[in-house]
């Protein structure tokens, strides 16, 4: 088999989200399997010029925010992972996509990767990092402890001795304000500046997490406001993107419209459901064949009608599930070709889903109930079907 099929059916449908303990224990080998899967990822619509405009906002010291909105399996981990391999590629400290479910997990993602990427380069301003990143967690230790020890009647001191054994024995989730954060991604910033890279863009991803975390929506959001707000006041080589879900935008919108005016102010914010269209599989395809080279190949795998079939059921939610879909789909139009030496043809497509050989299909799929009640009756119950 080509090695761009064998690519293609190595290909990853799902990039699961890693977490920011990951980013601090097991960086080399989020980059490693982040890495594997932007071989062979296609950027398709803006992508590519979104890239661009985060490494230039980025290198000219705009503080840069942005967010990427999508329904689930429509690509927002592998756009940002795609993101991050492009402004890792400009020599920017890029924290790579991971899962966030407060601010806390900003700041230990982004130390966990500031460091990895320092030991590389510029080891020696390792020391300076850590002393930044233990004076805001201790700094919101001590906040802690003050309101800890007014609620409990206690000294201070007391207070800090109890929720460090309770932070060391996994009991204590330490509540970093907005304010800190953004100190800290300050100085991460300048530190990454002084080992000579270009600047620092974190991608947190999952953010709607962020905002169920909790009842007092209220309140999460105007932390939300105070760290986009901060950001806006900003000017220097630091950015933001973020991803989250159709639904989690519309709780933004509705509770604080004046961030996400924010968010967009930059330029970059991108809703991915407006590339997966009817045509999408096509041109997806198109840029498989030119990236690895199936020009004679390729035209024996897919026509056209089973392209055209693909987009048709990809760009409508109760049918699939978006690039998912039409992943799945080429991975058995390569075995299917492989098998029988043969064009995949729409009537295999039909099979497949029929017999949930595409795995990424709609719940409630109306194509399988159709073809069936279709096959049923009594028109096309002969011994031609």
């Amino acid at each position: 088999m080509l090695e761009g099929l064998q690519a293609i059916l190595d290909k990853e449908v799902v990039l699961s989200t890693v977490n920011a303990d990951d980013l601090l224990h097991r960086t080399a080998k989020v980059e490693a399997d982040y890495a594997k899967h932007i071989a062979t990822f296609i950027p398709m619509g803006d992508t590519g010029d979104f890239s661009k405009r985060i490494v230039r906002l980025v290198t000219n010291a705009k503080t840069p925010k942005g967010l990427i909105v999508a329904d689930y399996g429509y690509g927002k981990t592998s756009t940002l992972a795609f993101l991050w391999h492009e402004c890792e590629h400009q020599d920017i400290v890029a924290v790579p996509p991971f899962y966030c479910a407060s601010l806390l997990d900003m700041l230990n993602a982004t130390y966990g990767w500031v460091k990895f990427r320092l030991e590389r380069r510029q080891p020696g301003l390792i020391a300076d990092l850590d002393e930044v990143y233990q004076k805001y967690t201790t700094a919101t230790l001590e906040e802690m402890a003050e309101r800890y020890a007014r609620e409990h009647g206690i000294a201070k001191v007391t207070a800090i001795g109890m929720l460090t054994d309770m932070l060391e024995g996994g009991s204590l989730v330490l509540e970093l304000t907005p304010s800190n954060l953004l100190f800290f991604l300050d100085a991460a910033a300048a530190i990454v500046l002084r080992a000579g890279f270009k600047g620092l863009v974190l991608f947190p991803d999952e953010f709607q997490q962020y905002f169920s975390k909790g009842a007092n929506l209220r309140r999460i959001i105007q932390e939300f406001r105070e760290f986009v707000w901060g950001l806006d006041t900003r000017s220097n080589t630091l950015g933001v993107v973020l991803s989250i879900p159709d639904y989690a935008e519309s709780v933004i919108q509705e509770q604080g419209r004046d961030v996400l005016h924010r968010l967009k102010k930059d330029n970059l914010y991108y809703r991915l459901q407006d590339i997966y269209t009817m045509e999408f599989p096509a041109e997806l395809w198109r840029c498989y064949v030119e990236t690895f080279k199936l020009d004679k190949t390729a035209a024996q795998i897919l026509d056209k009608n089973t392209l055209r079939a693909i987009g048709q059921i990809t760009e409508r939610r109760d049918l699939g599930e978006g690039p998912r879909t039409v992943i799945d789909s080429f991975k058995r139009a390569i075995l299917y070709y492989d098998d029988h030496k043969s064009t995949y043809t729409p009537v295999q497509l039909v099979n497949d889903f029929l017999e949930s050989n595409i795995r990424f299909q709609a719940q409630t799929n109306k194509l399988k109930s159709v073809v069936r009640q279709v096959l049923s009756s009594s028109v096309v119950n002969t011994p031609a079907k």
